[in-house]
């Protein structure tokens, strides 16, 4: 390979590891977001459901109290959410960044058009540079 080839290469594996990182947690805060969402959804039925009681049943109260306790330590559906959280937020964010997933791509690809792919990649970074990090270009809306 050629110098021309490797750079290419490299650019394409910087860009789709970043996109992949970005993916990755996006994935993984969008899993703790689901499970948090599904606790305080699932839990305080649970609670008011283990301290209500008829009578003064100690019996009753250390049954209610197991079974809450159970409730509170079952996994599976905190598991469940955890995996539609990540991918949820995972694709979420992969569609958010098709483009340089897609120029990434295709500098990775041995084609005749990689270089294409990995020029376009790095204009593509320059303006994201630009733009979301430095501010370059946006309109200032709090600014006379």
């Amino acid at each position: 390979m050629n110098r021309a080839n490797l750079l290419t290469k490299a650019i394409g594996i910087a860009g789709a590891g970043i996109v992949l990182y970005d993916v990755h947690k996006a994935g993984h805060m969008m899993s703790q977001h689901e499970i948090k969402h599904a606790i305080g959804e699932r839990l305080p039925d649970a609670y008011i459901a283990s301290r209500r009681q008829e009578t003064l049943s100690t019996v009753t109260s250390k049954l209610k109290d197991r079974i809450f306790a159970e409730r509170v330590n079952f996994a599976l559906p905190d598991r469940v959410n955890a995996v539609l959280g990540y991918v949820k937020g995972a694709f979420n964010q992969l569609s958010s960044d098709i483009v340089p997933a897609l120029l990434a791509t295709g500098a990775l690809v041995k084609n005749k058009f990689s270089k294409v792919f990995a020029a376009g990649l790095g204009l593509y970074s320059i303006y994201y540079i630009l733009g979301n990090i430095f501010d370059i270009g946006r309109i200032k809306h709090f600014e006379e």
